[in-house]
């Protein structure tokens, strides 16, 4: 059967080439599509449209809703749990309901648009049908770097200052540009930073945290590098919260109730810190001993993953880090924004940030384009008198952190709380070229 050819330029590419880049995108394997439940097949992308919500206990949620409902923004609402003793025997019951109260923020969507153009030599000798696949290829390029370190951004609350190679996907926070790329920000400067209840800093062995950690972000030493000790620490802290962090159920995962697992992205200089550490072999053999005895196909488990205390810490190439200089921004209980200067490094350190995620740590959130009827969508034009070829990509889609203004540990208001992610700023020396 001879196979169905597009015409140049025709409405039917935005719906076949659309769809199909959605398809690929979530296919692809990378950082924030492992955070999402597994798939491994064109229909289970599908169905992902189709059910409006991925599964619930990954660190990476997708909401579709408006794929089928117009508009440009979604409201994500968490309950605000409460406890309180029953109204025991005869005892009048009738009126003495607690009332559900509701804790809410709102994601905003926009679209992105990425174009390649094939003028010059190469469309003289190549047809715009052949130019098609590459011009697919590029673009796909473009799509996957910019989501995946849009959705590193918004997760680890700061831009940070790394340059260069896919970096060059997201503007500095200095640049102008910025905020609009990167669609939610806090407050039209930077994405929402973490909430200073969920941020801690490396102090040798231990974390700090509030004043303390302030404090030391102007006197970091080489000793302040990432640690087990640390992921005990954590560890401790998770169980001990008002509101602890979800723990991430991977869904094929037999141990999830049993044997709870947090996750932790480590940039690869400060998981290298790790591997001096006397029970480095212990940790590495945990990861392996969890990702098998769970038999679970899920990527969280692939890669460098080790294990310590319930956190998985697996190791990132692609991370925030901060030099001499620079302002790292935090949450205060009041909603109002903290900015202090790293300085005093030692020299060739930067400070790298981990984030340890629990499960709906971020929404990613999914509008509907017309002409794919899919989140992407795919335009060709002829140009300068039909001789040159441009493809464009769009999609419309967004990423925020789930933080909600949630009743603070003395019960005597509320206060901004990061509800699935933890972050620890930690030293460590940059890799040499």
């Amino acid at each position: 059967m001879a196979e169905t050819s597009i015409p140049f330029g025709s409405p039917q590419a935005a719906k076949v080439y659309g769809g199909g880049l959605f398809i690929y995108q979530q296919k692809q394997p990378n950082m924030i599509n492992n955070l999402r439940a597994p798939m491994s097949s064109e229909a289970m992308a599908r169905s992902r449209i189709e059910r409006k919500q991925t599964d619930a206990g990954m660190p990476v949620v997708d909401v579709m809703d408006l794929t089928k409902v117009a508009g440009d923004r979604v409201q994500i609402d968490t309950m605000n749990i409460k406890y309180r003793p029953p109204i025991m025997g005869d005892e009048n019951a009738e009126g003495r309901g607690s009332q559900l109260t509701f804790s809410e923020m709102e994601v905003k969507l926009d679209q992105w648009t990425f174009v390649v153009s094939a003028g010059g030599k190469m469309s003289q000798q190549r047809t715009p049908y052949q130019l098609r696949p590459l011009a697919m290829s590029q673009t796909r390029g473009f799509v996957s770097s910019y989501t995946e370190l849009a959705g590193l951004v918004h997760m680890a609350g700061q831009r940070g200052s790394d340059i260069g190679g896919m970096w060059d996907s997201i503007p500095l926070a200095s640049d102008l540009n910025y905020p609009a790329v990167m669609i939610n920000t806090f407050d039209g400067i930077d994405v929402a930073p973490p909430t200073e209840n969920r941020y801690f800093v490396s102090s040798g062995s231990a974390l700090v945290s509030g004043a303390s950690a302030f404090t030391k972000l102007a006197g970091l030493t080489t000793a302040d590098t990432l640690q087990l000790a640390h992921l005990d620490q954590i560890r401790n802290t998770i169980d001990a919260l008002p509101l602890s962090l979800q723990s991430v159920r991977v869904p094929d995962d037999p141990a999830a109730t049993d044997d709870p697992m947090w996750l932790m992205m480590a940039p690869s200089p400060a998981y290298s810190s790790l591997l001096t550490e006397g029970a480095i072999r212990t940790f590495q053999q945990n990861g392996m001993e969890r990702a098998k005895y769970s038999g679970s196909k899920s990527p969280l488990f692939l890669g460098i993953v080790g294990g310590w205390n319930g956190v998985m810490t697996k190791k990132i190439t692609n991370f925030v880090s901060f030099g001499n200089g620079d302002v790292i921004r935090t949450l205060k209980s009041d909603g109002t924004v903290r900015s202090t200067t790293v300085a005093n490094l030692p020299n060739n350190y930067r400070v790298y940030r981990c984030i340890i995620l629990g499960a709906q740590a971020m929404a990613c959130v999914y509008g509907r384009d017309n002409s794919s009827g899919s989140p992407y969508s795919w335009n060709e034009k002829l140009l300068d008198h039909d001789r040159k070829p441009e493809f464009a990509a769009f999609g419309t889609s967004a990423f925020k952190k789930t933080t909600f203004n949630v009743t603070n540990a003395a019960g005597t208001g509320t206060e901004p709380t990061d509800f699935g992610t933890i972050i620890i700023d930690v030293i460590a020396k940059q890799p040499t070229t």
